[in-house]
């Protein structure tokens, strides 16, 4: 979600808060991004259909229409960047924990 949609969300549930805006004539989109953003800040879906003054169900759709927007369709070659990203990570942290062990350890001859 950019920031602009995000600040258009506030608005909206703002908006409705308030008293100022209907719930019923916010188009689905602006639901949706709406939606995601208040599950993303810890609402379940019975307290965002109450604001919205829908059912339950129609918020689970949304949250289907959220995920099926967001997913990632993984290639070939995504996958690999992906497991050479972790790789670099892993041998990082790796490196960064040795580091301190190295310097803790006294070494003396056998």
């Amino acid at each position: 979600m950019s920031n602009d949609q995000c600040q258009n969300s506030l608005t909206i549930i703002n908006g409705i808060k308030s008293g100022t805006l209907y719930p019923k004539d916010v188009d689905p989109e602006s639901r949706q991004n709406c939606v995601e953003l208040l599950y993303l800040k810890g609402f379940c879906k019975e307290e965002i259909a109450d604001l919205f003054q829908c059912s339950e169900k129609t918020i689970q759709r949304d949250k289907a229409a959220i995920r099926r927007r967001n997913e990632i369709h993984p290639n070939p070659e995504f996958i690999s960047q992906q497991v050479g990203q972790l790789m670099i990570h892993a041998e990082h942290s790796t490196n960064h924990l040795s580091v301190p062990l190295q310097s803790e350890m006294e070494f003396s001859p056998v």
